[in-house]
């Protein structure tokens, strides 16, 4: 129990000494809402619009999809330190260490999870005042991004530990990243797209 709570620690630590890190972090999903749901929702400004987005304007379907957005993208990048580490011998060290292997492994995961949610956090509160959501919705999002970080920061560190560079880990997470950012329902509605296309979102 030691090493995982070490190893959160030390994944929240090295993440929060990174300023470059953090404030990229925050930026690339605002850039997201502001430029993409902003225009996209003046271009649906009409009545008619919200019985494309389930009842909603887009700017109120598109923001929750943006708090798992971010978690996602954060998540994935878990698998950067661990191939950073790998680079520089601390994962050797880590895993010769008198402790469970599992342990030190599953408290990298965590604490990368949870610096994703934290993130998609500030994210979800930053649209609060902006859109319709209700705030009755907002531990359940809690609760689902708690789960998504976790799975997501797990596939990224699975994906990382058969690699050793850096770049061959971010292409592989591009060409991961894109198709499932677009079929999850974040950008638009699943409903409304083609039916062959649907069977891959699916």
């Amino acid at each position: 129990m030691r090493a995982f709570m070490t190893m959160i620690y030390r994944q929240i630590k090295r993440f929060w000494r990174d300023r470059s890190r953090v404030v990229g972090m925050m930026i690339n999903p605002l850039i997201w809402l502001i430029f993409f749901g902003l225009g996209w929702s003046k271009l649906f400004d009409f009545p008619m619009a919200k019985k494309l987005f389930m009842g909603f304007d887009y700017l109120s379907f598109f923001a929750p999809g943006v708090y798992c957005m971010t978690i996602f993208l954060n998540g994935f990048t878990s698998g950067l330190s661990v191939i950073w580490d790998k680079q520089f011998g601390f994962l050797k060290e880590t895993m010769v260490a008198p402790s469970s292997r599992k342990s030190i492994m599953a408290g990298r995961i965590v604490g990368d999870a949870t610096i994703s949610l934290l993130q998609g956090i500030i994210i979800l509160v930053l649209t609060l005042p902006l859109t319709d959501m209700k705030i009755h919705g907002f531990f359940p999002a809690l609760f689902l991004g708690f789960l998504l970080s976790i799975s997501i920061s797990s596939l990224g560190v699975c994906i990382s530990i058969r690699m050793n560079s850096i770049e061959g880990f971010q292409l592989i997470v591009s060409v991961l990243m894109l198709p499932i950012v677009f079929l999850s329902g974040a950008v638009y509605p699943i409903d409304a797209i083609p039916d062959y296309i649907k069977v891959l979102a699916y």
